[in-house]
């Protein structure tokens, strides 16, 4: 199980929460995306945004009662824009977030269980030049019940690169309730995650947290082809490297809204289509997220083509 509580991307808030439900063995996993903007010829204020992901976990200790996972995380975010941002500096054209993870869990019955995970990493125009753009993220995780469909789960978490209460260590608490096998929720603070079969091959899947959300409105085609609407926000926080204030982070915002097609390749392996339009973009640093904030550079809208390919075995 590999747990982040950095609320700044929705894919990581999702693997978070979606953890919570997932009892079964551990799993290696792999996932590559990238989404590009096409240029548009002869439009000065053109500023492509493209991005690559690629997310690898993977046991090192499959004993049931103990499992162990290593887990390895990096993006490049490329903006093209000569624009300035607030405090004067230009943006850079270039940023990138690696990070490593241990995850530990320890099974101590059916009703019980607890675990910790550990991550260091670095997220700016300049991985790992100097202390300045480091990451770091811990979290413990307990949980105790009789009750077969739900159970609470109480956290703590330290981050310091979070877009809430960022430097603090934070107390959370999460209410699991799987009903049945076409129903998963996760209700806490300071987030919730909703997935569920409500119709003959219709399913959806809900998650909000602070500044962040998802809607997915799926429906199955022929076979295991699904065809999906999606609504989403994002934010993403890079330190870079030349700033004038070590406590200032250069924050990227952004909303989705997306049409794809998804379906397994092969037993181990999934695929993924989509093609959409990127709005409500902006950039700006400061020493805290402030989505409300007048020093933002503001993007144009978009159009981008994506793929994400999966793979768990």
């Amino acid at each position: 199980m590999i747990i982040s509580f950095n609320f700044i991307e929705v894919s990581q808030a999702q693997e978070f929460l979606s953890e919570f439900a997932n009892f079964g063995p551990p799993m290696t996993n792999l996932k590559f995306s990238a989404t590009d903007e096409p240029r548009i010829e002869g439009d000065r204020n053109d500023a492509p945004v493209n991005q690559q992901k690629f997310f690898l976990s993977t046991p090192i200790n499959k004993v049931p009662t103990d499992p162990v996972s290593l887990s390895w995380k990096w993006s490049q975010l490329n903006i093209t824009t000569d624009q300035l941002l607030n405090t004067g500096a230009p943006v850079p054209h270039h940023l990138y977030e690696s990070e490593y993870s241990i995850s530990y869990k320890r099974n101590e019955n059916p009703k019980k269980f607890w675990g910790v995970t550990l991550s260091y990493g670095s997220a700016s125009d300049q991985l790992f030049r100097s202390y300045k753009t480091t990451t770091l993220n811990a979290t413990y995780y307990f949980s105790e019940s009789t009750d077969p469909e739900g159970r609470w789960i109480w956290l703590i978490n330290y981050s310091n690169n979070r877009t809430f209460a960022n430097g603090i260590p934070i107390l959370g608490v999460a209410y699991l309730f799987t009903p049945s096998p076409e129903f998963t929720a996760v209700f806490g603070f300071p987030f919730a995650f909703i997935k569920s079969k409500f119709a003959d091959g219709w399913s959806s899947s809900l998650l909000l947290g602070p500044y962040i959300y998802k809607l997915e409105v799926a429906k199955s085609l022929k076979g295991p082809l699904q065809a999906y609407f999606a609504l989403e926000n994002s934010n993403l926080s890079f330190f870079r490297e030349e700033r004038s204030d070590e406590d200032d982070r250069l924050f990227y915002s952004e909303s989705k809204a997306l049409l794809g097609m998804k379906s397994p390749v092969t037993k181990e392996m999934s695929l993924d289509g989509f093609v959409g339009l990127s709005f409500a973009r902006a950039l700006y640093e400061n020493d805290g997220f402030n989505p409300t904030s007048s020093d933002k550079i503001l993007l144009e809208n978009r159009w981008f083509t994506g793929i994400q390919l999966s793979a768990r075995f």
